[in-house]
């Protein structure tokens, strides 16, 4: 199971891609509950592609699904590839920038038991 962290940052992550298909479809401002909406159905839309092109792998004798398995998916749920091919190069396509990281790692510090003891001569 995801924890809450990551599911956070999946569904923020899919209302900055509605939100930016909504900023090239000329819409100024919609509600919070609506943007909630949109994120719920696109959640469900992607876990259903995903299900049902696991099962096409499985099908197939396969543990992971790879892009055919993926193109029956969509056209079990009446997507043409060829549309979302085009609708993904259209010309006036908004990008969604990369948020920079908020976490920084540190260097692992070492971790040491007991005294530091000086080898034995014999070892040098």
């Amino acid at each position: 199971m995801a924890s809450e962290s990551q599911e956070s940052c999946r569904r923020k992550a899919l209302r900055c891609a509605i939100a930016a298909v909504a900023a090239e479809s000329k819409v100024q401002s919609f509600e919070k509950v609506c943007l909630e909406s949109l994120t719920e159905i696109l959640q469900s839309y992607l876990v259903e592609v995903g299900k049902s092109a696991h099962a096409y792998a499985e099908l197939s004798s396969r543990t992971q699904p790879n892009c055919f398995d993926v193109q029956m998916a969509l056209a079990d749920l009446g997507v043409k590839v060829d549309e979302v091919r085009s609708y993904a190069f259209r010309a006036h396509r908004l990008a969604v920038n990369k948020q920079a990281k908020t976490m920084t790692t540190s260097q692992p510090r070492l971790f040491h038991v007991g005294a530091i003891r000086p080898h034995p001569s014999s070892i040098l």
